[in-house]
This record gives structure tokens, C-alpha cells and sequence, in this order.
């Protein structure tokens, strides 16, 4: 099985590349309309890249751009139908894919290593174990419940042992900071933003065990059935942009900069963390998949069977 898939995975990403390094020849003689509700963070920059450079314009888009303080936010837009297409990470599609089956990935825009569990050491946090009985603040639905049950698990404690609020990632920030809650894991430029409130009352560990999360294009099966041509158009707008953060880095990292008002030493800071990259890679089949079969196992859905991603995947 396992063997199938990689093979079908392999034929979908050179089935990616194939349609977007050809789609110059297609007929564009009609712009499309599409709304995008887009994540206002690093990872989501390769769009805000393509607004900027025009790269959608180029390829015969009209793009309406909604911003989403995250990827949560943005695909709850999509799923009620406020817009065409959304971004969010792995496991914000996993989350919604249970009760949404029509939801689709047609791409991924980033990878990235940017989200940490941070505590304040005057809660008396200093060590993971000392997380028992405290407040985590996270955002439910987002990565960030997927990786605090596997941090928690891998320090030989478990959901239970400790009381998660369900806050957005600004929410997060202003609550450690009062002191409202003892810890977060949540991610960039929160914790930079947290790091420097706290100073040295602050602890910080990695949330993501090594692990790359994926950063995703997500629709729906009956909007590609009738886009599939704008689908791929978009994608060349995106490997258009990823090709600008690449060879042209010092103004990509001026953009983000000026984009997201963030200082320079912060675009510095997290810029090696995160790699602005187009591509549909075997491993976040995988990755989907150990994270529908933690919903499950934690409750976290009324499902008790696995979705088959490979049908999830355009």
C-alpha cells in the first residue's frame, strides 16, 4: 500500500509541474476571478509576493486577496463560502477534512520550523514536567493542538494533566504576557513578540520535534471541477514567487519587512526557518495522516475512521 502511494504521490507532483511549466501555451484571453483568504504570517508570504510582483495579473487572474490572522480563520472563510481558496497548515486541513469531504490540496507554499511551547518561569515552569496542572493557551484546530498533545506525550504527560484555553494567536500573546495563562505553543512572530515582553522570565522549547509542517492551497473538489485551468494558473503564480524569494532575497526580505511591519532584526531571525517552496511531497500524505489518527484516538472527532488523503489530493 504504502509502495502504491508513493507512486501515486510521485505522478501527482510531476503532474504539478508538467501542467504549470506549460500552462505559458494555454489560451488567456479571460481573466478569472478568484478570492483567496490568506494567512497574514511568514509562511503565507509566497502570496502576498504574487499580489505584489503581479504575478497573478500575469497569468490572467483578478485576485481578491482576504487577509486572516491564521490559517484557521482563513479556512473557516472557505468552508462557508466566503471565498475560493485558503491557506493553512497540514493540520488545519486534517482538522476540517473530517466533517468537509469535499475539501481539497492542490499544493504546498512553505515549509517551515516556526512554532515553540513558551512558559513563564515565575509560574514555576522550567523544566516540561512542571507544565502539569498549568494553563496552555493554544489555537484549537491549528497545528498548535496537534503539537502540544505530542510535546506533552513525549515529556510523559498527556492532555489531561494540563488545561487548555482555546485563544486566537494574538489572544495568546496578550494573555502570557498579563500572565493570564503559564504557557503557549503557538507560532512566529508571536513567540519573537512574547520573547521580547518576558525577557528572561521567559522559557522556551521546540513544538515541533523536527518535524516540518506544510503549509497548504486548500479549496474544494466542486470549485477545481469547474477551475482547474485557474487552479493551475495560480499554482505558476506561486512557483513565480517562490522563484522572487529565491533569487532575489534581499528584497523579498525588504517586502515581508514592509508587508507585515516587522522589524528587520525579526525577518533575520526567522527568515532560515522557513523554506517558500512549491511542491506536493510523499511525506504530508503521512504527515495527514498521523495527524487524522491522533484526532481520532484524542476524541477530537465523531469519526472513527481514517479519511483516504490520497482522494483529498488534486
Amino acid at each position: 500500500m504504502k509502495t502504491l502511494k508513493s507512486s501515486l504521490i510521485i505522478l501527482v507532483s510531476l503532474s504539478l509541474y508538467s501542467a504549470c511549466t506549460q500552462e505559458q501555451s494555454q489560451d488567456k484571453s479571460s481573466t478569472d476571478k478568484i478570492t483567496l483568504a490568506a494567512t497574514t504570517s511568514d509562511v503565507g508570504f509566497l502570496v502576498f509576493i504574487a499580489e505584489q510582483m503581479g504575478y497573478f495579473k500575469d497569468n490572467a487572474l483578478e485576485v481578491t486577496v482576504n487577509a486572516y490572522e491564521s490559517g484557521k480563520r482563513a479556512t473557516e472563510a472557505l468552508v462557508a463560502g466566503k471565498a475560493d481558496v485558503s491557506t493553512g497548515s497540514d493540520f488545519v486541513f486534517v482538522s476540517y477534512s473530517f466533517a468537509n469531504p469535499d475539501l481539497r490540496t492542490f499544493g504546498v507554499i512553505a515549509t517551515a520550523r516556526d512554532k515553540s511551547l513558551i512558559s513563564r518561569i515565575d509560574h514555576g515552569i522550567e523544566k516540561p514536567e512542571d507544565l502539569k496542572g498549568k494553563k496552555i493557551g493554544i489555537t484549537k484546530k491549528s497545528s498548535g493542538e496537534f503539537l502540544i498533545g505530542r510535546f506533552l506525550t513525549f515529556n510523559k504527560l498527556s492532555m489531561a494533566d494540563v488545561e487548555i484555553i482555546d485563544l486566537k494567536p494574538s489572544e495568546i500573546r496578550e494573555n502570557i504576557s498579563k500572565g493570564d495563562i503559564d504557557a503557549a505553543l503557538t507560532w512566529e512572530p508571536h513567540i519573537y513578540k512574547i520573547r521580547k515582553k518576558l525577557g528572561e522570565n521567559a522559557v522556551v522549547w521546540p513544538g515541533q520535534s523536527g518535524q516540518d509542517f506544510y503549509f497548504l492551497l486548500i479549496t474544494t473538489e466542486d470549485w477545481l471541477k469547474s477551475h482547474s485551468s485557474s487552479a493551475k494558473r495560480l499554482l505558476k503564480s506561486f512557483i513565480q514567487a517562490e522563484q522572487f524569494a529565491t533569487d532575489h532575497k534581499k528584497e523579498a526580505k525588504k517586502l515581508l519587512q514592509t508587508k507585515f511591519k516587522y522589524t528587520s532584526d525579526y525577518v533575520d531571525y526567522n527568515w532560515t526557518n522557513i523554506r517558500f517552496v512549491v511542491k506536493l511531497p510523499q511525506s504530508l500524505l503521512l504527515v495527514m495522516e498521523d495527524q487524522a489518527q491522533w484526532r481520532i484516538e484524542n476524541n477530537l472527532t465523531n469519526k472513527k475512521q481514517m479519511p483516504n488523503y490520497l482522494d483529498y489530493i488534486y
